[in-house]
């Protein structure tokens, strides 16, 4: 609507705003007074760390977690958010969005697999050095090495995250 409206001079924006009220006073198309939320289940088999580092075993549970249907972005895999290192922006328990197809951006958000540890941090590259850092001031940086020997690898950038419902 706000593209379409954009598009129209004054006139004509007048126009629709004219007929929108006609329409709304008329009574026949009015909707329930409060949109009603709709909701998804997403499903988690990872967990990652805001934090230390989470350890994923080859047999997790998949968890189920309820979460508004707009929270969602496009994504490859939902994993679980363990630890308070990336709050407030990411919490305890929230649930973050991995994209597998991205193109590296210094500063940005990944989920990172350090031997068997998985982390979420801010992410920026020097040569042959990684460094990991938190958005809690109170959690110390990390910089890991990477090389084709070492056992450090960016699973994908972090495309969103929410708190699930209840």
């Amino acid at each position: 609507v706000t593209d379409t409206m954009s598009k129209l001079n004054n006139e004509g924006q007048d126009n629709i705003v004219e007929y929108a009220d006609d329409v709304l006073d008329s009574g026949k198309y009015n909707g329930p007074d409060k949109m009603k939320t709709q909701y998804t289940y997403v499903n988690t088999k990872y967990a990652a760390a805001a934090g230390h580092g989470y350890i994923n075993d080859e047999y997790a549970n998949i968890n189920k977690h309820k979460i508004k249907v707009q929270d969602t972005p496009k994504y490859d895999e939902a994993i679980e958010v363990h630890g308070d290192s990336m709050s407030p922006l990411i919490a305890d328990n929230d649930i973050a969005y991995v994209r597998y197809d991205y193109n590296f951006i210094d500063g940005k958000i990944y989920a990172v697999q350090i031997a068997d540890e998985t982390l979420i941090k801010y992410c920026y590259k020097d040569n042959d050095t990684l460094t990991l850092v938190s958005e809690n001031p109170s959690c110390s940086d990390r910089v890991v090495r990477i090389c084709e020997d070492c056992d450090v690898r960016i699973i994908g950038i972090i495309a969103g995250w929410v708190t699930p419902e209840g």
